[in-house]
């Protein structure tokens, strides 16, 4: 495994927490009523493993390294992916004040969270696209398949650092049983 194939990994399993996201979303709007139990779990997998490991992977291993590596265009394409990270951030902190009390909820709870949401689907989705197409490919570069290991294992006790230990695998596998419900 190299960094840039982790990095890509982690990107599709962001992108299937927002799709979930979304059906949790529509559900509701359908007129379902929604488990607020999933509201919260979906926000915090997505607040602990795409905020705080994923990101804080990328702002403190790949970004400085990238910038390290790179040319002016570099450094700004990495200040707008740190950017990007900042109001994704802002984004989950207001959404989980909007999470509606009580086991359950319906279309008029979430109608605070609901614009809140579609705005954190649409950057995070727009930014994986943008990371996938102009930061991984420099990965291949900055992180050449000799300096992988070294790489990864830095991630790994990042994870650990960042989260808690067994904290990641706890995520994913409420990504995992999220998925399943609801794509």
């Amino acid at each position: 495994m190299t960094v840039q194939s982790l990095l890509r990994r982690e990107h599709g399993m962001a992108m299937r927490m927002l799709a979930v996201l979304k059906k949790l979303l529509e559900s509701v709007e359908d007129g379902t009523e929604g488990g607020t139990e999933d509201l919260e779990s979906v926000l915090l997998v997505l607040e602990g493993y795409v905020d705080r490991c994923h990101h804080g992977k990328e702002e403190r291993l790949v970004f400085p390294e990238v910038r390290k590596a790179g040319e002016g265009d570099m450094e700004v394409m990495v200040d707008e992916l740190a950017l990007d990270h900042g109001k994704a951030a802002d984004l989950l902190r207001r959404m989980k004040e909007e999470v509606p009390s009580g086991p359950s909820f319906s279309k008029s709870d979430v109608e605070a969270l609901e614009p809140l949401a579609r705005s954190y689907i649409e950057l995070m989705r727009e930014h994986i696209r943008k990371e996938n197409a102009r930061l991984l490919p420099l990965c291949e570069a900055v992180f050449p398949e000799e300096a992988s290991g070294s790489a990864l294992r830095r991630m790994e006790a990042l994870d650990e650092e960042l989260l808690g230990p067994g904290r990641k695998g706890t995520l994913l596998e409420d990504l995992e049983k999220l998925s399943a419900r609801y794509l």
